[in-house]
């Protein structure tokens, strides 16, 4: 059974939260197959009434690697690995296929920027993770806003800030 019908859609959830996953450091567990070995926490699956949703949590990827829970830090902030990960990693891939699913050119090139984009930006992964910028703004963000990791009145307000503070 596959998460969401969809292996296209399957294959990016996985990157994604492997991009998560490879910007934080886990506590005492080794980093090697630590997707397979951590998992899905069953309760951001859970929860919903979505018939996906539904078999998303009796999958046997979901299976295969909810099997622990550890405590990870990101940028001095602690999350619960997958947990805190996964309910925000459904959300987006659930928004970026809402808004872009109809040209999966767009969608793929969307999800391609993300999945680099989380890998490389410590800034940019715990924003997602703590919810700090909303899903819609992610997703419309330039590749110059991501590799930041700012929206770019974020970055236009640092950047005065900056300079008032150099004066």
């Amino acid at each position: 059974m596959a998460l969401t019908r969809d292996s296209c859609r399957n294959k990016w959830l996985e990157k994604l939260l492997q991009g998560i996953q490879s910007v934080c450091s886990l506590e005492n567990v080794p980093l090697g197959d630590e997707l397979e070995n951590s998992g899905i926490g069953m309760k951001a699956i859970n929860g919903s009434q979505r018939a996906d949703d539904k078999e998303m949590a009796s999958s046997s990827f979901v299976k295969a690697i909810n099997r622990s829970q550890h405590d990870i830090i990101l940028d001095g902030e602690r999350f619960c690995w997958p947990d805190d990960a996964v309910t925000v990693v459904i959300a987006l891939e659930r928004a970026s296929h809402g808004s872009l699913g109809s040209n999966f050119q767009k969608y793929n090139q969307k999800m391609r920027q993300l999945d680099f984009n989380l890998k490389t930006n410590v800034l940019l992964a715990k924003r997602l993770l703590n919810k700090e910028l909303e899903l819609s703004v992610i997703l419309n963000m330039s590749p110059n806003e991501l590799k930041d990791g700012l929206t770019a009145d974020e970055k236009a307000t640092r950047i005065l800030r900056d300079l008032n503070e150099c004066r």
